[in-house]
């Protein structure tokens, strides 16, 4: 991507989403029924991409005469090109964004932004605007009227820029009607003369003394100079030559080598800060006409459709004369036709994390315990009723901020200093004593309390007999507990309730005593002190004394009995800052005890076939804001007298900004979309800034011991008669194939070493047969994904994105597969770092990226240009496995033998079907599953390398049937290599 632009994914000139013509276009009679609301005036600027400004001496600017505007406080410097020549800001100082400083009779202007190219200029609809007032066009304007001593504005386009004045077209004609005239120069030095002002945006190249010494004079004589310079994101930025200009004018500031962002305060990610931080000594924030998308609520518009998808609107594009505006305007008629992330309520069954490459690997993981939740809790003293303070039996405290009362008023609390941190948890031996009642009916279970406490029971019970006390007119009984009792008995406790508890003490390895209103008996004390003698738990639930609800008396005698090291205190704790919405349910993460007490483990709310993360929910949210920025609902009658094509679903512009992912069908505009999504990833734009392939854990990766070959044909060479090929997989002795009838040793893959080229007769990397998508049984401890990688890496020694064809028909079909329908497979491959993305045309040159190419059955078969295009990445080093089906037609097979046929190998797949009534999937003879992976590589290590025994093993193997004598023959090979 050449330019983060903004305005192109929100209100842009160059349209909410994807600009140009779909082929397949219809024409909308198009009713705007309703539009958001908007304010007058400049509240805001919007500063794109935005760079900072730095004082003459390199270091911060804090000179307020020269600052126009400010970042808001929450903003902060970033070294976005890495080169370490950005200038950090304390936090205590504010950003400047704006620079303005009189030299001579002129000024000279510095903008940290672009501020108002047309990809990122954010105009108002009429009498709307979904963002309040942008006034980024108005604040310029104004700048120009405050200080321009003439009405023609030269634009220079002679130092190599990328930002010439076509990118800012709107702006340009909102100047001109304002009275100015708006000019380009490539002949600087020649132009300046009755110029007003010169703009000048980031110079690729230098300026020369003779161009420096005429801007001074420029300046000098009373012109304006703009410049212009953006962050340095891929170090795009020309601070350098900016800063020559600015020493040589002996300005005041400099340009800061950066990026400002601001997670706070933006329009929907970091590097698109807004500001209402200006410097009123400038009269450049007055209100004026903006620029203005003319769209009336009522009035009728032709438009020609951008996107067309299955969803309920659609992506049109406005004629820009028919909306006021010197381009074309795209609107959105609510949002359409892109894979974003799913909101909350329905991320559960409709959410693929698989498919958000980098993003969701935790999607099922279980969370560490690192937030527990005490509602209406007491704290903890030390054996003599003092603060429980230093080493001891503590194991979990509230956090710095509580502070514990006197709740019930009868001044029997004992006060914690201020700085001393206040127990919640202790253990003594095998003893606990816990201030609340921690996870009865209705706790948090999005917190860790049920994790931590069944950890603490596996800590110190040794069994799985609880008797669960309610002898003592206990009001938490063990039916108050109904989520933690199953919890716990799923892990392996029986929770017993008793009304006998020291009758029923024998058979029991473990007591729960909840606040007892009616004291022990003497007999029970001694009966306790005994059970704990003899190894057994006991754990103590506390309360706060709010409304004197606590028996901390009755617990305290307890404690007596036993010699603890710990006793209750008649409190409550309470916390301000830290809490689960009220004082009086504290949080904390603060413990100080055996690691054994706070290990990972499964909780209630962890499901490990969750659906999404967080952070995905966190951005379908995102996702929705941004598409209701521009709030257009319409009445739509559709002309069908058109072809009714529709040969794009997707926003470019939404996926350009990061909001979403290009979805992989066989649409004509899929590699265009691609692109846009690369391009976001590879820049860390919005969502895809916490992308990293680097965090993916191995998935699918131990072996090549059995795979399975669903609706699978055989596979055969071109030969008259056929040869046998050399195959990798092989049916079961038990499988049969029809037409002609066959039995024995079927090959279903086999690999062409020569030709770089692998040929299965399976789709074995088909989605539709994962558990989580559907499917009946679990496939996932079959070695199907690690059996194609391996023939990949056997047959490149290339690095580079695996690219699977989707240009052919393969979307939908029930015969091969787009990346649509191998989220899984691309998992596995992402946890050998790894993309796997999908192309269409397979003649663009980025094919060259890839190590391999899969092409699954095409229904269409591929073109001259693009076989060769194939056979030349093959002979470039790269690898193909080509997979058919024998649900495919015997047209769709010809199509895929084509591209063996033309890759040099004899390798085909039959026009057949391979079933298997004994080894097979799920009781499906149509999913034969074999152990027979007639590979060099099942047996070696990681390191390519094999010991004798290993490689008697293999000949056994061969003589079990598994595997050919010459696999065997050349692990012996490698083995006397090696050693």
């Amino acid at each position: 991507m050449r330019r983060r632009e903004f305005g192109r994914g929100l209100l842009g000139i160059a349209g909410l989403l994807a600009t140009g013509t779909a082929s397949g276009e219809g024409q909308f009679d198009t009713t705007i029924d309703q539009l958001s609301a908007q304010s007058e005036g400049i509240d805001r600027l919007l500063f794109p991409s935005t760079g900072g400004l730095l004082d003459a001496n390199m270091e911060p600017l804090t000179e307020d005469s020269l600052i126009a505007v400010w970042a808001e406080s929450t903003a902060v410097i970033n070294d976005r090109d890495g080169d370490g020549d950005a200038v950090d800001y304390p936090d205590d100082v504010d950003i400047p964004l704006v620079g303005i400083d009189e030299v001579g009779d002129g000024t000279v202007a510095a903008i940290g932004s672009q501020l108002v190219d047309d990809g990122n200029l954010v105009p108002k609809l009429e009498g709307e605007d979904p963002l309040g007032d942008l006034g980024n066009e108005e604040f310029l304007l104004n700048l120009y009227d405050e200080y321009a001593g003439g009405d023609r504005i030269l634009w220079d386009e002679s130092h190599g820029q990328f930002y010439t004045l076509d990118r800012f077209r709107n702006f340009a004609a909102y100047a001109e009607d304002n009275g100015y005239t708006v000019e380009a120069t490539t002949d600087l030095t020649a132009d300046l003369d009755d110029a007003g002002v010169l703009v000048v945006t980031s110079p690729s190249d230098s300026f020369s003394d003779a161009e420096l010494s005429a801007v001074s004079d420029f300046v000098d004589d009373g012109g304006v100079l703009v410049m212009h310079n953006q962050s340095d994101f891929s170090n795009f930025d020309e601070t350098a030559n900016f800063n020559d200009i600015a020493a040589d004018l002996g300005l005041g500031f400099r340009f800061n080598d950066a990026e400002v962002g601001d997670e706070e305060n933006n329009v929907g990610i970091y590097y698109l800060p807004l500001t209402a931080n200006f410097n009123d000594a400038f009269p450049l924030f007055a209100d004026r006409e903006g620029i203005t998308i003319d769209l009336q609520v009522g009035r009728e518009y032709d438009v020609t459709v951008e996107d067309i998808a299955d969803g309920d609107t659609v992506d049109v594009v406005f004629d820009g004369a028919d909306v006021g505006l010197e381009t074309d305007y795209t609107g959105t008629i609510r949002l359409l036709g892109i894979d974003t992330p799913e909101s909350a309520s329905v991320a559960a069954s409709a959410e693929r994390p698989e498919e958000w490459e980098g993003l969701a690997y935790d999607a099922g993981e279980v969370d560490p315990i690192d937030e527990l939740v005490f509602d209406s809790t007491a704290s903890l003293l030390d054996a003599n009723g003092d603060p429980l303070t230093g080493d001891g039996p503590a194991v979990v405290y509230a956090e710095p901020t509580a502070f514990n009362v006197d709740e019930d008023g009868n001044g029997d609390a004992v006060e914690y200093p201020d700085d001393a941190d206040i127990p919640l948890v202790a253990v003594d031996g095998t003893v606990a004593g816990l201030g609340a009642p921690f996870v009865d009916d209705g706790f948090d279970a999005t917190a860790d309390n049920e994790e931590f406490l069944l950890n603490l029971y596996d800590e110190l019970i040794d069994g799985d007999t609880v008797l669960w006390d309610e002898s003592h007119g206990q009001f938490y009984d063990l039916e108050s507990f109904p989520e933690f009792e199953s919890y716990a008995e799923a892990e392996g406790y029986d929770l017993q309730a008793t009304g006998d508890l020291e009758n029923d003490l024998g058979g029991a390895d473990a007591v729960v005593v909840t606040s007892p209103s009616d004291a022990f008996s003497d007999s029970e004390l001694s009966a306790l002190s005994e059970f704990v003698a003899d190894g057994g738990a006991v754990l103590f639930h506390d309360q706060s004394d709010f409304n004197d609800f606590d028996a901390t008396a009755n617990l305290n005698d307890l404690a007596d009995a036993l010699g603890l090291a710990f006793r209750f205190n008649d409190d409550q704790v309470l916390d301000e800052d830290e809490n689960a919405g009220q004082p009086f349910v504290p949080t904390t993460g603060n413990f100080d005890g055996s690691s054994s007490l706070f290990e990972t483990r499964a909780g209630i709310d962890d499901d490990p076939d969750a659906r999404t993360t967080e952070y995905l929910v966190e951005w379908a949210g995102k996702a929705t804001e941004f598409a209701n920025r521009l709030d257009v609902l319409a009445y739509i009658r559709y002309d069908d007298s058109g072809n009714g094509g529709r040969d794009t679903l997707y926003n470019k512009q939404i996926i350009e900004e990061g909001y979403g992912r290009v979805y992989g069908s066989t649409l004509g505009r899929h590699d265009e979309f691609w692109q846009a999504e690369w391009d976001a990833r590879q820049a860390d734009t919005g969502i895809w800034a916490e992308s990293d392939i680097d965090d993916a854990t191995p998935y699918r990766n131990d072996g090549l011991e059995e795979v399975f070959a669903p609706v699978t044909a055989s596979v055969g060479t071109a030969g008259n008669p056929p040869a046998q090929p050399s195959g990798t997989l092989f049916a079961e002795p038990s499988a049969e194939r029809d037409s002609p009838r066959q039995s024995g040793r079927i090959p279903l893959f086999a690999r062409d070493e020569d030709a770089r080229t692998a040929v299965g007769g399976s789709l074995l990397i088909d989605e539709r047969y994962e558990r989580l998508e559907g499917f009946d049984v679990d496939t996932s401890g079959y070695d199907n994904f690690s059996f194609v990688t391996t023939h990949i890496e056997s047959l490149t020694d290339q690095d580079g994105l695996v690219f699977v064809d989707g240009g052919h028909g393969q979307f939908g079909a029930d015969y091969a597969l787009s990346s649509e329908d191998m989220a899984y497979y691309q998992r596995h491959l992402e946890g050998r770092g790894v993309n796997l993305e999908q192309l269409n045309d397979l003649t663009l040159d980025r094919l060259s990226m890839a190590q391999a190419l899969i092409i699954t059955t095409p229904a269409t078969a591929l073109t001259q240009d693009e076989l060769d295009a194939v056979e030349a990445f093959r002979d470039a080093g790269g690898a193909v496995v080509l997979m058919g089906s024998a649900a495919a037609p015997d047209d769709a097979i010809a199509n895929l033998n084509g591209v063996a046929d033309a890759l040099g190998t004899d390798l085909r797949v039959n026009t057949d079907q391979v079933v298997d009534a004994e080894n097979n999937v799920n009781e499906d003879p149509e999913l034969p599953a074999t152990q027979r992976v007639n590979m060099v590589e099942r047996y070696l290590d990681e390191n390519g390398e094999i010991d004798l025994q290993t490689v008697q093993k293999a000949f056994q193997d061969s003589q079990d049937g598994l595997i050919e004598i010459r696999i065997v023959q050349r692990l012996f090979q490698i083995y006397l290599e090696n050693n």
